[in-house]
C-alpha cells in the first residue's frame, strides 16, 4: 500500500493518492488499484490486473483520466510543441503486453492551447475528441484557432504496429490561418508574418514525409528575406575567449532533405507584402506587393527547387548611401522575380522611380547660346529610374533619367550628354548626374562643360536628408506606421 502527498510527475502536481498492489500466488497476477485526486476531485484513476508469466495478454487494465493537466504530457511534446495548456480526459482500456501494448478507447482534450516551435504560432482548440484503436489513432474534424480568432478545420490518422512503423495522414483546410510568426533569430533564410488560406496535407509513409500545400496569402502576411548574413546584422556585448587550436575536420553543416517530399504551391495576392532586405541597419530595403503562382520542391533526394514569377504590382525601395543619401524609390508596377529552379538564383527585373522637379540649365547650357539656353532655369518634372537585374543574391544595380514631359528634342539633347556611347566615361557621367540629383536636387554642368559655383551645397537638401533619415527612424519602431516629412 502506498500513499502520496502532492505527487509530482514530470512537473506537474497530481495531488494526492494511493496505490494498492495485491499478489495473487495461485492465479500468478498482480492486482492494482491506484487513484490520485486534486480536492475531492479524482483526476486519475487506473485499476486491473498484471500477468507476469503470460507470454500472451499479460496486462488487463483501465485508466480514466479526468480533467486532467495535459501539462502532464509535456516532456513528450517539447520538440515541436510548447507552452501546452488545457485538461485531458479519458477511458482507456490497455490490454497486450509490455512489449507489444495495445490501448483502445477515446481522448478528450478541452481548452487546450500550445506553440508550435517550428512556425512560432500559438494555437488552441476548445474540444477535440481523438479515437484510440489498437492500431491506430484519429481525429475528425476538429476546429483550432490562431490568436485572432481564425480558424483551421483538421481531420488526422496515425497506424502503427505497436506504436512502430508509424504511418500518418493529416489534412487542414486553412481560412485566413496565422501560419508564420518568426524574426531571423528563429531563421536566417526568411522570417515574417504569413496569414494563407487553402489547404495542407502531411503525410508519413515508411518513414518517408510527403507535405503537400495549395495555399492563397492574405491580408497582413509580410515575408522578409535577407540578402545579407546574421554576423553582418548582429552585435557582441562580451569577449569570448577561444583556443588557438584549429581543428581541420570541421566541416559545414548541412540540413538533412532527403527523406522529405514537398511540393508547396502558393499563390501571392497583392495581400502581402515581400521585403528584399540588403542592409538591416540603415534600413536599405526593398518592398514590394504583387501577385503570382510559385511552387516549392523538394525531393526524397534533398533537392531544393523553386519555380514561377512574382509580377509587381506596388512597392518602394528606400535607397541608402552610407546614411548621406536616403531617398524612397516606387517601384514600377510589371517588375518581375523569376525562379526557375535554384532559389537562390532568383532573377530580379525590377524598376524603381524617384520623382523630383530640377531645371535643365546646368546640364544643357554650355551647349545652347544664352538666349536659347534660358528657357532651361524652368523647373522640369525628373524621374530618376532605378533598375535592379541579375540574381536574389548578386543584384545589380544601374540608373536612368527619364524626363516624362519634356519634348523629343529636349530628350534628345539630354541624351547626348549622358549616352554619348557606352564607354566607362559615359557610364560616370550619367552617374554623377544620378547622384547631383540625389544629394543636390539638380543637375551639374557636365564634364568639360563650365564650371558653377555650388557654395549652397549643404544647405540645398540637408533639411530633406534629415528629414528623410528621421522618417527612416520612425519607420524602425513599428512597422504598422511609415512617417514622412517635407
Amino acid at each position: 500500500n502506498l500513499n502520496f502527498e502532492r505527487f509530482i510527475l514530470n512537473e506537474t502536481n497530481l495531488g494526492d493518492g494511493s496505490i494498492v498492489s495485491s499478489w495473487y500466488p495461485t492465479e500468478k497476477k498482480l492486482e492494482v488499484d491506484g487513484q490520485f485526486y486534486k480536492g475531492h476531485l479524482p483526476t486519475i484513476i487506473f485499476k486491473g490486473n498484471y500477468h507476469p508469466f503470460r507470454k500472451k495478454e499479460s496486462i488487463d487494465l483501465d485508466l480514466t483520466l479526468q480533467r486532467t493537466d495535459v501539462q502532464l504530457f509535456k516532456s513528450y511534446t517539447e520538440n515541436i510543441l510548447t507552452n501546452l495548456r488545457g485538461v485531458v480526459s479519458a477511458n482507456i482500456k490497455l490490454s497486450g503486453t509490455l512489449k507489444e501494448p495495445s490501448f483502445n478507447g477515446s481522448v478528450h482534450l478541452q481548452k487546450t492551447s500550445f506553440l508550435v516551435n517550428y512556425l512560432n504560432t500559438n494555437y488552441s482548440t476548445p474540444s477535440c475528441k481523438i479515437d484510440v484503436r489498437p492500431d491506430m489513432i484519429s481525429f475528425d474534424n476538429v476546429v483550432f484557432y490562431d490568436e485572432k480568432g481564425n480558424k483551421a478545420i483538421s481531420n488526422g490518422t496515425v497506424f502503427h504496429h505497436y506504436f512502430k512503423d508509424v504511418s500518418m495522414d493529416l489534412g487542414f483546410n486553412l481560412t485566413n490561418f496565422h501560419a508564420l510568426n518568426t524574426t531571423i533569430k528563429e531563421n536566417e533564410l526568411f522570417y515574417g508574418k504569413a496569414f494563407v488560406s487553402g489547404l495542407v496535407n502531411i503525410g508519413m509513409y515508411k518513414n518517408k514525409l510527403n507535405i503537400e500545400l495549395d495555399v492563397k496569402t492574405e491580408k497582413e502576411t509580410v515575408m522578409n528575406i535577407p540578402l545579407n548574413t546574421a554576423e553582418e546584422i548582429s552585435e557582441s556585448n562580451f569577449i569570448e575567449f577561444v583556443s588557438n587550436e584549429i581543428d581541420e575536420e570541421i566541416e559545414e553543416e548541412k540540413v538533412d532533405l532527403s527523406n522529405i517530399e514537398l511540393n508547396f504551391i502558393l499563390h501571392a495576392t497583392p495581400d502581402a507584402e515581400v521585403r528584399l532586405i540588403f542592409d538591416e541597419k540603415v534600413g536599405d530595403v526593398l518592398r514590394a506587393k504583387g501577385d503570382g503562382d510559385l511552387t516549392i520542391k523538394i525531393n526524397d533526394q534533398g533537392d531544393f527547387n523553386m519555380y514561377g514569377d512574382y509580377i509587381v504590382k506596388d512597392g518602394d525601395y528606400l535607397f541608402t548611401l552610407q546614411n548621406v543619401i536616403n531617398k524612397r524609390f516606387n517601384l514600377e508596377e510589371g517588375g518581375k522575380i523569376s525562379w526557375n529552379g535554384n532559389p537562390l538564383e532568383a532573377e530580379l527585373n525590377l524598376t524603381a522611380v524617384y520623382r523630383l522637379r530640377a531645371r535643365l540649365y546646368e546640364l544643357l547650357a554650355s551647349s545652347e547660346d544664352s538666349a536659347s539656353a534660358e528657357i532651361y532655369k524652368k523647373r522640369t518634372p525628373i524621374n530618376l529610374k532605378l533598375n535592379i537585374t541579375n540574381t536574389i543574391t548578386s543584384p545589380n544595380i544601374g540608373f536612368d533619367i527619364d524626363l516624362p514631359t519634356t519634348d523629343e528634342a529636349t530628350k534628345n539633347k539630354v541624351r547626348s550628354i549622358l549616352y554619348v556611347s557606352n564607354q566607362q566615361e559615359n557610364i560616370q557621367e550619367l552617374n554623377k548626374q544620378v547622384f547631383s540629383l540625389l544629394v543636390l536636387n539638380q543637375f551639374i554642368p557636365p564634364t568639360g562643360g563650365g564650371t558653377a559655383s555650388y557654395s549652397n551645397v549643404g544647405s540645398t537638401t540637408s533639411f530633406e536628408m534629415l528629414s528623410n533619415q528621421l522618417s527612416n527612424y520612425l519607420s524602425k519602431i513599428s512597422t504598422r506606421f511609415d512617417v514622412g516629412f517635407n
